[in-house]
């Protein structure tokens, strides 16, 4: 496995609530801030697999199931935006 690109600091100016949101949301996923905060910023941008560009990669043995999967991560996402909105 080929070595990770060092990580680059930035500064990033948050309201003290948000930020208690982000460390509370970032320890119940057993990750720490910096992390979850990469997580959700790769979530947003083009290729994440909410968009469907890496689900149309998904090699099945039944073409129906890329609809499934499809449809799955469409529903898990509007479960997730109701669940953690603000």
């Amino acid at each position: 496995m080929p070595d990770a690109a060092p990580l680059k600091a930035i500064s990033l100016k948050l309201e003290p609530e948000l930020l208690d949101r982000i460390k509370s949301e970032a320890a119940a996923r057993g990750t720490n801030v910096s992390a979850y905060i990469r997580g959700c910023v790769l979530s947003c941008l083009p290729g994440a697999s909410a968009d469907g560009s890496l689900t149309d990669q998904i090699q099945t043995l039944d073409p129906r199931a890329k609809g499934v999967i499809k449809d799955v991560l469409k529903r898990l996402d509007a479960l997730e935006k109701e669940v953690f909105a603000g």
